[in-house]
């Protein structure tokens, strides 16, 4: 979350949703090792992470190795209790299902003012992703 003249912004990657923008394109068959970020802001605490179609492997909390495996859909992206940021990384695979769907913070108030992004896993080359917040209408 950031805060400007214009109010409080939920965002992932710095982006709000964008219905007609892919933000992050994965190839079928892929494995990949994502880690998230949450970012230090006072006041502000745990935001739970949901990803629709694709479970994850939970491989590190605040950067240490669960003493047991961790398979979830949606998990808590933690806070540091510090001046800090709070980090979780995890290995997902994209192996069944082909198509888009999105990536949200499970808390309705924060999904609903733009923290959700479009995963699209497709066969074929992915295109570079956005850089910016631009919003292209389908």
């Amino acid at each position: 979350m950031t805060q400007d003249a214009d109010g409080q912004h939920f965002t992932i990657d710095g982006r709000t949703f964008c219905e007609g923008r892919v933000d992050q394109c994965v190839l079928l068959g892929a494995v990949e090792e994502w880690t998230l970020i949450n970012k230090f802001t006072v006041g502000q605490g745990v935001h739970p992470f949901h990803i629709h179609v694709n479970s994850f492997l939970v491989t590190s909390i605040q950067g240490k190795k669960p003493a047991q495996p961790i398979w979830r859909d949606t998990v808590l992206v933690p806070m540091s209790g510090t001046s800090a940021d709070g980090t979780l990384t995890f290995l997902s695979r994209f192996l069944h299902f082909k198509g888009p769907y999105v990536l949200h913070c499970h808390i309705l108030e924060h999904e609903d003012e733009g923290m959700m992004q479009l995963v699209e896993v497709q066969e074929t080359a992915c295109p570079p992703p956005p850089v910016d917040d631009a919003c292209e209408a389908e």
